[in-house]
């Protein structure tokens, strides 16, 4: 009983964090980076390193981008601020994805697993 109360006060205080605008933390529990809009975020653990993102920006969109150069396979999606992040795909080494959105107001936020 008493591991019941522990798990829902766990539960509560976290939904409590993430609905009152708190930044979220990130996989190894540091702050994320990026503005804070008030609303709820959703957690998103960041690539390693040894993948690299970028963006393009056009006149009316823009192209976020992530290579895989890890050596190894892995899930990955481009981030995006204010709005639905990109497609999750299983990356091979080497190998590159990207995700095409407007160019406002969204802003590229890297790249994370998924």
């Amino acid at each position: 009983m008493a591991n019941k109360m522990v798990l829902a006060s766990i539960g509560a205080g976290l939904a409590a964090t993430l609905l009152s605008g708190s930044p979220a933390l990130a996989a190894h529990g540091a702050p994320s980076q990026g503005q804070d809009s008030g609303r709820a975020q959703i957690l998103v653990e960041r690539a390693p390193d040894c993948v690299v993102g970028w963006v393009n920006r056009g006149t009316i969109t823009q192209t976020g981008y992530a290579q895989n150069q890890c050596g190894y396979a892995m899930r990955l999606k481009v981030i995006w601020a204010r709005g639905a992040d990109g497609t999750c795909f299983w990356v091979e080494d080497q190998r590159t994805i990207s995700s095409k959105v407007a160019k406002e107001p969204r802003r590229f936020d890297g790249v994370g697993l998924c």
